[in-house]
């Protein structure tokens, strides 16, 4: 009897140990598990930090490209009926902005970035907004200003006739032009980054702000 008992107790004590061991093991495995997701999502972050890093980086390379050139004196573009005029004659001193768009650019970024140049300059300095459009027909550009509501000033520019690196990258772009043609604080707008958006238009107005002062 005694034997039994101590059997029962044994054999008690083992199942115990096991279900222990068992629970042991359930939340080795439960940490390993956490631990490997927690690996994997850190391998991810690093890879999508750098593909950021890499895509910005092309970013300011391409907009480093066409920093400091000049452009030509001999540039014409069109206006309206049919009207040409030197783009030189159209830039208000001290400088303008100019907004760059082609026929290839997003239609969808373009437009996103237009909302936010009027939410901008389009009260204050909207005089200074050069909107260059390549290779898109009149009527096009018409329906564009009537669908967009757009008051700022608007041109045809032949292709490549500014003769900028960064018009090979078929995205829109913008950049300050003085008086002596030279090109200066070039942007590649993001369509989901407000933000970027945002500080160069607040540069682009400090700028107006402080050079129309030292005019003044």
């Amino acid at each position: 009897m005694k034997k039994k008992k101590n059997f029962n107790f044994l054999l008690l004590l083992f199942i115990l140990m096991i279900a222990a061991n068992g629970k042991l093991l359930y939340n080795i495995a439960k940490q390993n598990e956490t631990l490997n997701s927690f690996s994997t999502e850190l391998k991810r972050t690093k890879q999508n930090i750098e593909k950021s890093k890499e895509y910005f980086l092309k970013r300011d390379f391409r907009c480093n490209s066409s920093e400091g050139l000049y452009i030509s004196d001999t540039i014409k573009i069109k206006g309206h009926k049919n009207n040409y005029y030197y783009l030189k004659d159209l830039i208000e001193d001290p400088f303008c902005l100019v907004f760059y768009i082609d026929k290839s650019h997003c239609t969808t970024c373009v437009e996103e970035e237009v909302k936010r140049l009027k939410g901008y300059f389009e009260e204050l300095h909207s005089s200074k907004i050069l909107l260059l459009f390549s290779n898109i027909h009149d009527r096009d550009i018409e329906y564009f200003k009537l669908s967009n509501q757009i008051n700022f000033k608007t041109f045809q520019i032949a292709p490549n006739a500014l003769n900028l690196p960064i018009i090979d990258y078929e995205i829109p772009f913008l950049f300050a032009l003085n008086t002596n043609g030279l090109v200066y604080s070039v942007f590649i707008p993001e369509l989901y980054e407000k933000d970027f958006s945002n500080a160069y238009y607040s540069h682009i107005e400090e700028l107006f702000f402080n050079q129309e002062h030292d005019h003044s």
